[in-house]
């Protein structure tokens, strides 16, 4: 099932920029439409998401905390922001 946010042209440009793995792009695309639907949890993850893979924690969890905290992927993306922000420890 397609997410009703999305245009037909808009979903093709954001399911090729997911897997060439350009997360700029679509960090671009969905920041695009935040403004038309700030409270969409499906485009907020997604935000998130992009922030994790981008390796910026600080926003991460900033989008992740816009999610209520019922919905099923704000603990995902909150427990993959605080691993990224701890220091590797490597085995001695």
């Amino acid at each position: 099932m397609v997410h009703p946010i999305y245009d037909a042209e808009t979903l093709k440009k954001a399911t090729d920029a997911y897997f060439q793995k350009d997360w700029d792009t679509m960090l671009e695309i969905n920041l695009s439409m935040l403004d038309a639907h700030p409270d969409d949890e499906f485009l907020l993850w997604h935000i998130a998401d992009t922030y994790v893979k981008l390796g910026d924690v600080s926003k991460a969890v900033e989008f992740a905390g816009r999610i209520k905290g019922s919905a099923v992927h704000r603990d995902d993306i909150m427990l993959r922001a605080s691993q990224m922000a701890q220091p590797e420890v490597e085995d001695e």
